[in-house]
Parts: structure tokens; sequence; C-alpha cells
């Protein structure tokens, strides 16, 4: 069983993937954190294989935590996830030690691989960045979802309530549930989390960097 921690402050999307990795049957999801004070003593206390680490967080950011943890603990990998598109990030997460770099975008299609590597389960992540491929295009038609749907949808990736959703696309609340619940009809899940998460997966909606919302 693969041990994880994640570490990432945006509480949608860092939900979603905690949900999407209980689902495979050898990643044991530990606990998520919204930032990394004190993800040391975290460290050395659960013995994770394997920190999910975002980048861009408030107070110590990604890539200080990231140097923390591989001295608390030098066995555990540390895999880099943001939403950031800045190139040096590659450099950078390499110089602190991480073991592979994941964009948000493509978290959905190459974390539970990438995860696997690091822990050496699968055919292991060098000692060396692994930057993965450009997002694939979005699969719209597959999921059925009219644009207004698909703009719901990226909504409640960005966090927003119902409200907040309502005052963005000028409609009523009650237009917004209707939508919320079509969307939850077509992608037959049962709840606005698993909407997103499929979402995210299919590159319908994606996490951008400058819709971060921070929740506590």
């Amino acid at each position: 069983m693969i041990r994880v921690l994640l570490v990432d402050d945006h509480r949608m999307f860092a939900e979603a993937i905690g949900m999407f990795l209980s689902t495979e049957d050898d990643i044991d999801v530990l606990e998520i954190l919204a930032g990394a004070e004190g993800v040391a003593e975290r460290v050395r206390s659960s013995k994770p294989d394997v920190v999910l680490m975002d980048i861009d967080l408030p107070g110590v950011d990604g890539l200080s935590a990231t140097r923390q943890v591989l001295e608390a603990r030098p066995e555990t990998k540390v895999v880099l996830i943001t939403a950031l598109s800045d190139p040096d990030l590659a450099l950078r997460g390499r110089e602190a030690g991480a073991a592979a770099l994941v964009p948000k975008e493509r978290a959905a299609d190459d974390l539970v691989e990438v995860i696997r590597r690091a822990a050496g389960v699968d055919e292991p992540v060098g000692p060396y960045l692994r930057l993965l491929p450009p997002a694939a295009e979005a699969k719209r038609a597959t999921l059925a979802l009219t644009p207004r749907e698909v703009q719901v949808l990226q909504g409640l990736v960005d966090g927003l309530s119902t409200e907040e959703l309502s005052a963005r696309l000028v409609v009523s609340p009650r237009t917004v549930q209707g939508h919320v619940q079509s969307i939850l009809t077509k992608l037959r899940v049962r709840s606005k989390l698993e909407a997103v998460v499929t979402g995210l997966r299919q590159g319908v909606v994606h996490l951008r960097a400058t819709e971060r919302r921070a929740h506590r």
C-alpha cells in the first residue's frame, strides 16, 4: 500500500484528488493539509511514501516545504503539483529534491502513474524532475454537457457557491441549482465533488491559477 500525504490549500481540488486517489486499491490517502506549516512533523509521525505538494501555498511555499520533508524523512518522495506555468519551476523543483512535477490540469490523467513510480512500485522516477506532456484537448462532447453546464462545472472547480455562481453567470440561484442537477444526471454521479473529479479527469474543466480561492 502506498501511503500518500496531500498538501494543497485549494479545498475543492484537494478533496477531489483525495477522493480520486482513494479509488485506487494500492493508494492510501493519509491526510489532506491546507498548508505546509508543520508538514515535517506530520511526515515524521505518519511516514508517508509520497507527499503531493502544491507549489503555490500560503506561508511556507511548496519548494521550501519539499526541502523540509526530505530533511525530516529522506526516504519519502515529493511529487510537486501546480497550476502555475513558470518554466523555471522544473529547475527549482529539481534543486529542492522533488521526484516529479505534475501540472494540476494533468493530475487526473497522470498522478496515479507518477505516484506509483515515485514510490518504486512501477518503473522508478529518475533523480530528476519528470515533466509531463501538456494537457489533452477537452472532451466536452463525450460528457454531453452544454456550454452553460461546463461554465457551472468550472465554477464548482473554482470553489464558488451557488450564490457566487449566480452572480458570475447573471442567472438566478434556482437556475444554477437546475444546471448542477443536470450535470450530476449526465455524469451519473451523486455529488458536486464527484462531478468535479469527472470533469477534471475528462479535461472538460481545469484548475486555473487565476481563480485560486483559499478555503480555511
